[in-house]
């Protein structure tokens, strides 16, 4: 059996310029798959999905607070 673990990471970019304005940091770290980001519109929040409670299920991540 193979498992697969995939996180998110983000990185700051000033997409006028096509460049990095910041380092690269991991937003999730666990043993499960981590897919489907999708920020909020304000970019506090993240959804993804997950199958690191044994099924896929929708997961809200706190941009600010880090929960």
């Amino acid at each position: 059996m193979m498992n697969a673990n995939a996180d998110l990471w983000s990185l700051p970019a000033d997409t006028a310029e096509a460049r990095p304005t910041g380092e690269i940091q991991r937003l999730t770290q666990d043993a499960a798959a981590d897919v489907m980001p999708s920020v909020s519109a304000d970019g506090t929040k993240l959804a993804f999905a997950s199958n690191r409670s044994g099924s896929f299920d929708i997961w809200l991540k706190d941009l600010v607070s880090g929960k």
